[in-house]
């Protein structure tokens, strides 16, 4: 039960850091960030994904089926 518990976190971790990019890109037009090393670009990449990731898997979900051009 625990492997399933991790295995689950891990992958919402992982939905919400891509829907948080990919909304980046799309909607705020973000191209390029600049961190001071590489530890704090992924330890934000992961807080983000955790506080965030309920909220933007199922806009970036609506928003790649509905208004995606290709």
């Amino acid at each position: 039960m625990e492997i399933i518990g991790l295995l689950l976190i891990g992958l919402y971790w992982y939905a919400g850091d891509q829907a948080n990019q990919y909304l980046k890109y799309h909607i705020l037009d973000v191209r390029a960030e600049f961190y001071g090393n590489w530890g704090d670009y992924m330890v934000e990449r992961i807080i983000w994904a955790t506080i965030l990731g309920w909220a933007t898997i199922p806009l970036a979900l609506i928003h790649n089926y509905c208004f995606a051009k290709s």
